[in-house]
């Protein structure tokens, strides 16, 4: 499972900094999106883009939104860490309470 985890954020990783290392930070700078060829590659990019991280222009090519990207990723960690929290509080109560 750790292995499959660590995958994902590497796979988030490579398709950020396909951005990044284009400069594509503004729609003047946007470039043509690669055909990623994994199935997790494609999610991934649809995720970053459903949330706005990655914006398209009226001509196709997409650039990354990096303060929103930002965003994105301290909300989501944020998430993590309550849901993390919350499982250890409930196992700590089902481990006293039973």
């Amino acid at each position: 499972m750790a292995t499959y985890v660590r995958r994902l954020y590497q796979i988030e990783h490579e398709v950020i900094e396909t951005f990044r290392a284009a400069d594509a930070f503004t729609p003047q700078s946007a470039i043509v999106p690669p055909q990623w060829p994994s199935h997790t590659e494609r999610q991934i990019f649809k995720r970053f883009s459903n949330k706005h991280a990655l914006i398209a222009t009226a001509d196709g090519r997409v650039w990354l939104d990096e303060p929103r990207y930002e965003r994105y990723m301290q909300t989501r960690s944020r998430t993590l860490a309550i849901f993390i929290v919350g499982v250890v509080l409930i196992t700590i109560g089902a481990i006293f309470f039973t």
